[in-house]
């Protein structure tokens, strides 16, 4: 059962680094958009801190998903559940916006979906 679980963390680790990448290409986007940036620079500057601020709560989430030791689960979806359920409660300890948890819950899901049609019989 154990190669199940790495498998779906494998899928999981490679959905979480598209995510990064995702949003640093959404911040480069939003940096060269020069009306914005000309017209509203305030709200240019506000809106680049909140891009940038969503990446490191998503970053550290990435790091603490790749730290977790998959030896004490029973099988992918237990190792899927602890992940969502520790995951939410990490953020609402910590004050982080909950649209992180919405992004993170969503590739998540999709990863597990992804797993389940093409690693599960």
């Amino acid at each position: 059962m154990i190669d199940k679980i790495k498998e779906f963390r494998s899928v999981i680790n490679f959905g979480m680094e598209q995510l990064i990448d995702y949003l640093d290409a959404r911040n480069e986007d939003y940096r060269e958009n020069a009306k914005i940036k000309d017209s509203h620079p305030i709200v240019y500057q506000e809106n680049l801190a909140l891009l940038e601020e969503e990446k490191m709560y998503i970053q550290h989430t990435v790091d603490f998903v790749k730290s977790i030791d998959i030896n004490q689960f029973k099988s992918p979806e237990e190792f899927r559940d602890y992940l969502l359920e520790d995951i939410k409660t990490y953020y609402k300890k910590h004050s982080i916006p909950n649209v992180c948890y919405i992004i993170m819950s969503d590739k998540i899901n999709k990863c597990w979906k992804f797993y389940e049609d093409f690693f599960c019989d």
